[in-house]
């Protein structure tokens, strides 16, 4: 189809408002409704041989999402990299995007983003490394099934304490007095955790256990524990300021 607006006025196109629930043009080529989807297997089996299978595929979910680290290659060239982990129910891996796909793990979210991957290379090292070549297709969110399962087990995986959990914005406390408690500390870790450059964190993620959270901390976060002996650091992955805590475990 050709169309020439400035030759012919009557060609032209036309967004439809309200068209979209966020559903169309997610649906996987030769994907039916009720039927499992030709070439899907579990990340286990991919790794085990099942990469040798002609069109091959694997549904994963985004765990966590490292920083993106930019190096100069041995030509001379400027280059960057980013490692992101993903797991289902049977195995994890590492996927890595190199160039200018680097760039799309910025718009995923660990424990909800759901990636389907087909034909993609594979390298097996003390963890399975997945990466990408001019065969593999990679869709965001899938509108199938077995994508909505696998993020809800990924999203109850994350049902686990906070790195440094704030305190609740309707406090428990049933009263408010004044007056004096007896302590004996009997341990103190300030050294330790100094030269660890640990003194101050947080996690740069909301997580579903802590609802308190939510307007409180980051929304749009990668996912990653931040450490720092000062009040306030710079997120490795998406480069924003983010504010810390004392670390509890001092």
């Amino acid at each position: 189809m050709s169309v020439f607006p400035e030759r012919d006025h009557s060609c032209f196109f036309m967004v439809q408002e309200r068209s979209d629930d966020g559903g169309l043009f997610r649906t996987p080529l030769g994907y039916w409704e009720g039927r499992a989807l030709d070439g899907l297997m579990t990340l286990k089996n991919f790794v085990e041989g099942g990469s040798e299978v002609a069109d091959g595929k694997i549904l994963v979910a985004v765990k966590s999402i490292g920083g993106r680290k930019k190096f100069t290659t041995k030509k001379g060239n400027p280059a960057e990299k980013v490692d992101v982990h993903v797991f289902d129910d049977t195995a994890d891996a590492t996927l890595t995007l190199w160039g200018c796909v680097a760039g799309s793990a910025s718009a995923w979210k660990p424990s909800s983003t759901v990636l389907l991957l087909s034909n993609p290379a594979l390298k097996v090292y003390t963890r399975p490394a997945l990466s990408l070549t001019a065969e593999t297709h990679v869709e965001i969110d899938p509108a199938i099934w077995d994508a909505r399962w696998l993020r809800e087990y990924a999203r109850n995986l994350t049902k686990r304490d906070h790195v440094n959990p704030p305190y609740p914005e309707n406090g428990m406390l049933r009263e408010i007095f004044m007056g004096y408690f007896s302590l004996i500390i009997t341990e103190l870790n300030i050294m330790t955790f100094y030269q660890r450059n640990m003194l101050f964190g947080t996690e740069w993620l909301v997580l579903p256990s802590f609802p308190s959270c939510k307007g409180l901390t980051f929304p749009n976060s990668c996912g990653v524990p931040l450490f720092a002996n000062a009040t306030s650091t710079k997120c490795k992955q998406c480069e924003k300021d983010v504010l810390l805590s004392i670390n509890p475990r001092i």
